[in-house]
């Protein structure tokens, strides 16, 4: 790309939120950049699972992402609970609360990354630090530094990324381990197992197709002194016969709060950057694409960030439920009870998808 330095808009990280927001700047004809430390289709094992309010996005900007053999439709899920006496096993068939495709996210960013088709909005670069004061960018390509100022920045680089210390809280920890898993196994289900025997915990397994699976172990403390890798590697053993592990990777994971908390009217993180995670699916994909969209037509009407709206409210409302159910969860040991507030939490996902499409169909972008 050429040598600009100066945008109105620059969006940092191209996953799901960051093109998202792209995607919208592009249509409202804003002036922005996005870029990203990595070049697209990149390889990356994260959470799988796409709720189907993704493509009502991408339908409302008079885009088409492609529903193809890429995109696998699970059978629904099987949630089992167990502790040292007693299992209980619970299935649901596929519904709006069953997360309706799974796609790795290399296709799936790639993808949505495709559809911004402008390359001269796109810089490969390593974001160093920012100044909010004067508000200018340093990044790095190679042995390079650039400073790119702006008006407006959204962080949508994921969990973990320390260049939001200076003006976000740090919140709590996770720790994950995840891989890729190859397997001749027919299972078309969703699967999740919760357990208690090392610390409150939980191991999935989602099938995205031609053979593979999306597995992982998270803890929201940690596990002792055990090896979050050799537990994961057991869970995935006691899962497949038969199977090779692909992209084992293992790492804590800074989950910041539900709500921004900084004193920057300029300065917004979205999407994993910014919310707690979800205690059974994550919910990081849908949650960044809406808020990237509700912020980004905020600039459009109002040359500045939205703090609210009715799709923020009801995210913000989403994230307490979110941390009501993964607190009572791990505070019960008896697999019924554990069962009995998925359930009820389950129906509050419900609902609340519900209520995310009313107001899209609400607020339709012009």
């Amino acid at each position: 790309m050429g040598m600009r330095t100066s945008y109105d808009l620059i969006i940092v990280g191209a996953g799901p939120s960051g093109s998202t927001a792209a995607l919208y700047a592009q249509h409202f004809g804003l002036d922005y950049l996005v870029m990203d430390q990595h070049e697209f289709p990149r390889d990356k094992v994260c959470g799988d699972a796409l709720a189907p309010v993704i493509f009502s996005l991408i339908k409302e900007l008079g885009l088409e992402l492609p529903v193809d053999q890429d995109f696998c439709k699970p059978s629904g899920f099987n949630f089992v609970f167990s502790d040292s006496e007693s299992s209980v096993n619970h299935q649901i068939a596929h519904r709006i609360d069953s997360l309706m495709f799974n796609c790795t996210r290399e296709q799936f960013d790639w993808k949505l990354f495709s559809l911004l088709r402008d390359e001269n909005r796109f810089l490969k670069s390593k974001l160093i630090g920012v100044d909010p004061d004067i508000k200018y960018l340093t990044v790095r390509d190679g042995e390079a530094e650039r400073r790119l100022s702006y008006r407006w920045l959204i962080i949508a680089t994921g969990s973990g990324k320390s260049v939001l210390d200076d003006f976000e809280e740090r919140g709590n920890t996770i720790y994950a381990s995840r891989a890729y898993v190859k397997s001749v196994s027919n299972q078309t289900e969703n699967y999740v197992e919760f357990f208690d025997e090392v610390s409150p915990g939980y191991f999935w397994s989602f099938p995205v197709g031609k053979g593979l699976y999306n597995t992982g172990i998270l803890f929201h403390s940690r596990p002792g002194q055990q090896d979050i890798r050799n537990l994961h590697r057991l869970m995935i053993e006691g899962r497949f016969s038969d199977h090779q592990i692909l992209n084992n990777t293992r790492f804590p994971l800074r989950v910041y709060g539900g709500e921004q908390k900084s004193n920057l009217p300029d300065i917004v993180a979205i999407g994993d950057a910014n919310h707690s995670v979800d205690p059974i699916f994550g919910h990081g994909i849908d949650t960044g694409m809406l808020e990237a969209r509700e912020r980004v037509i905020s600039l459009k009407q109002k040359s500045a960030f939205s703090t609210s709206g009715p799709i923020i409210e009801l995210i913000k409302k989403k994230n307490r439920f979110s941390e009501e159910c993964k607190n009572e969860l791990a505070e019960s040991a008896n697999p019924r009870v554990k069962l009995d507030r998925l359930l009820r939490y389950l129906e509050q996902v419900n609902n609340y998808y519900r209520d995310i499409h009313a107001e899209i169909e609400n607020s339709l972008v012009k």
